[in-house]
């Protein structure tokens, strides 16, 4: 009964927050332009801006949307290097397409699944969204952003539900309302008061779609500054 009690409690604590991230600005001004549609000769995933300099953007995503083939058992894998985003407001319009090169990825199964994709962008400016300092709270509300067979962006809220063990770094997040989750790998996870990411979306179970696997930020920025020293052997796949 205690156990009961206290989830009860907690879950009412993650939709009072959840009611604070949708009447905030952050979803629609800042969140939904910065997030895109990622199509590559694989299909398509999310990606979102973190890092800018003049008109160059750089969007995080997942490796496993660009691998091109897989040798020995997947320990060797070869990418494709071209990709395109497209961007939309809060309202759904169409805010352009921008072609995309991979200049770093590594994919390891359970412990990495990181790409980085560059492009130039003139004629508008993106937002550039927040990485955390600090890892998913198991218990804390979350919430993702992404475009999971649709063109328009969708926002999910939930919570983070179990976080990393020994032989898998990827944390679950339980949320609310996805039917089909294909599309949403490479989005943002969001703590909904801090509004910075803490976790990047890697895939989901096809007999829960509301409970994703997600890596913490602190790989992706392990990551991120290795690719940016040695990107080219991330992108050999070695």
């Amino acid at each position: 009964m205690a156990c009961s009690i206290r989830y009860a409690k907690e879950t009412k604590a993650v939709q009072k927050e959840g009611l604070k991230v949708y009447k905030s600005d952050f979803v629609g001004d800042v969140a939904m332009p910065a997030v895109a549609v990622l199509h590559t000769a694989t299909g398509s995933c999310t990606a979102f801006a973190f890092w800018r300099k003049g008109n160059i953007y750089r969007f995080a995503t997942n490796a496993h949307c660009f691998v091109k083939e897989e040798f020995e058992n997947g320990n060797i894998v070869t990418f494709f290097l071209l990709a395109e985003l497209a961007l939309y407001d809060k309202n759904g319009y169409s805010l352009g397409f921008y072609p995309a090169e991979l200049i770093g990825a590594s994919l390891i199964e359970g412990k990495e699944d990181f790409a980085i994709v560059e492009t130039e962008i003139e004629v508008l400016e993106v937002p550039i969204l927040k990485l955390s300092k600090n890892d998913p709270v198991f218990g804390h509300c979350a919430f993702t952003l992404g475009f999971p067979t649709s063109a328009v962006g969708r926002v999910f809220l939930g919570f983070v539900y179990r976080l990393v063990h020994k032989t898998d770094k990827r944390i679950l997040l339980k949320v609310r309302g996805i039917r089909d989750g294909h599309g949403l790998s490479g989005a943002p996870i969001f703590d909904c008061l801090a509004k910075e990411v803490t976790a990047i979306i890697d895939s989901g179970f096809v007999k829960d779609p509301n409970l994703l696997r997600a890596f913490p930020i602190s790989a992706f920025r392990k990551f991120q500054k290795e690719a940016e020293v040695k990107y080219l052997r991330y992108l050999e796949g070695w």
